[in-house]
């Protein structure tokens, strides 16, 4: 019978009464709520609780998450077992055995040696060049450094192509500006593409 009122008052009554049923019908669930003793937790509670870990048992953990979030960043992989401060990042890691074999570095060897000034549009890159490219023939050790340094203007160069502002993602220019902004050949352009880049 009360239940029957409470629909009549509902479907029929004024505004006042509609609101005074909705107050005790909450009320009603409140009390029924905080009554239940602590810790208890209904049949369906408990069973929602028994589906849902068994759902996510298999999920990947926070670290676990995190670890393959940083595993697919494009940055070198140290080596932690390294005794020596050179043998942390080694080259391969840092610039690639493809990109090291692909950076040439003949012109600015030939240039240092005709006694020509290299210019270049960084002035980390454009402070060790020279010396670098003058000792070029004498040693193989002075090649590789130099490769590196023109790796790192790559790397300058390539970051400022790259178009948009603001927070959102920057984009890669078109293939012809690509190219063009960074002066290197289209297989050294694409390595540093796969390397850096999400596209």
């Amino acid at each position: 019978m009360t239940a029957r009122r409470l629909a009549l008052g509902m479907e029929f009554g004024s505004k006042k009464s509609k609101k005074a049923i909705l107050d005790r019908t909450t009320n009603a669930i409140k009390s029924t709520a905080s009554d239940a003793a602590p810790g208890t937790n209904s049949a369906a509670a408990t069973s929602i609780l028994a589906n849902m870990s068994s759902k996510t048992a298999n999920m990947p953990t926070k670290a676990e998450l995190d670890a393959a979030v940083d595993e697919n960043k494009p940055r070198p992989k140290a080596n932690l077992a390294a005794e020596s401060v050179l043998d942390v990042y080694p080259m391969s890691e840092i610039v690639g055995q493809d990109l090291m074999t692909a950076i040439s570095v003949k012109d600015w060897v030939a240039a240092a040696q005709n006694g020509q000034e290299l210019t270049v549009g960084s002035r980390f890159v454009a402070k060790r060049i020279n010396k670098l490219a003058k000792g070029g023939e004498e040693g193989k050790g002075e090649i590789k450094k130099l490769k590196v340094l023109k790796f790192i203007l790559l790397c300058i160069n390539f970051h400022a192509s790259l178009r948009g502002k603001g927070r959102g993602a920057l984009k890669l220019p078109l293939r012809e500006k690509l190219a063009e902004v960074m002066d290197a050949p289209g297989n050294i352009i694409d390595g540093l593409k796969r390397r850096f880049a999400s596209v």
